[in-house]
């Protein structure tokens, strides 16, 4: 589903407008009743990182207005998961396209989600923001960082062992371990 939605679209095509055409055909089809809610937002999930893979950035004003449908679909219903994919897509844009403060934003925005979800610190969001404080050189704030989030830290190799973590969990947990 997601590659014949996705297919070769791109190449031919000035890549942005290309990028906001798949997104606009995709929330037709969920319009039209063609995509269920959980594909329509898995679909634009994989799109946007498939174009984050192709080099393909946006603005934050753009991903506000090429989102705005997604972001609809997901608020007007308990999607939790979705709505840290949302973020995580602003995020992931920003820290592509160098604007860090941004990146910084959405990733405070994820660990609010997390926080009030599962009553802990996001491990995503921990990583992105002590990638935040490594590339600026501001490792006293890593520290403290650690150091206010410490025991949550170091339940993460247990967690990672008990098996009970998605992949993408136990990838960045692999990588907040590493910072």
């Amino acid at each position: 589903m997601y590659l014949l939605l996705f297919g070769n679209s791109v190449y031919g095509y000035e890549e942005k407008d290309s990028a906001s055409s798949i997104i606009f055909r995709i929330s037709n089809a969920y319009q039209k009743g063609t995509l269920s809610e959980k594909v329509y937002l898995d679909t634009v999930h994989v799109t946007m990182r498939s174009f984050l893979s192709n080099d393909i950035h946006f603005t934050n004003k753009e991903l506000l207005e090429l989102l705005a449908s997604y972001r609809q679909v997901i608020w007007s219903n308990e999607n939790e998961d979705y709505k840290r994919n949302y973020y995580g897509i602003f995020s992931n844009q920003a820290q592509v396209s160098g604007r860090l403060g941004e990146m910084l934003y959405y990733a405070e925005k994820i660990n609010e989600l997390e926080q009030k979800n599962n009553n802990q610190p996001s491990i995503t969001a921990l990583t992105i923001i002590a990638d935040y404080y490594n590339t600026l050189w501001s490792y006293k704030n890593t520290q403290n960082l650690y150091i206010t989030n410490r025991d949550f830290i170091l339940t993460i190799p247990q967690k990672a062992s008990q098996a009970n973590m998605k992949i993408t969990q136990l990838v960045q947990a692999g990588i907040m371990l590493d910072k």
